[in-house]
């Protein structure tokens, strides 16, 4: 099987249940069998949507288990910034694109 990237939407509709997505990403999570890719960014996106004091703990509680589970892959900031950074070498921006192919292809 091939990785699942989550983004934001997919969190949201896995924490939401009155979320019209949820039943699709409880089901897309639940079949998930390869890694799943995210990014810091989307962790950051995520923490925003839940910052609010109702959503705190649960935001928590997921992060930690993202955090420990060893089939999640959270690419760092750092990577993906420097993959657009114009001041970045066309060939460094093509190698640091390519390697997030690779973390892609590696777990899949």
């Amino acid at each position: 099987m091939r990785p699942l990237f989550a983004d934001t939407f997919f969190y949201l509709a896995l924490l939401n249940p009155d979320d019209s997505a949820h039943e699709q990403a409880i089901g897309l999570a639940k079949a998930q069998t390869a890694a799943t890719v995210t990014t810091a960014w989307v962790m950051t996106e995520l923490a925003d949507a839940l910052a609010g004091p109702a959503h705190r703990q649960l935001l928590l509680a997921l992060l930690a288990n993202l955090a420990s589970d060893p089939t999640v892959l959270i690419a760092a900031r750092t990577r993906v910034v420097r993959a657009w950074d114009p001041s970045v070498r066309a060939t460094a921006r093509q190698t640091l694109v390519t390697d997030g192919l690779h973390i892609l292809r590696r777990h899949g």
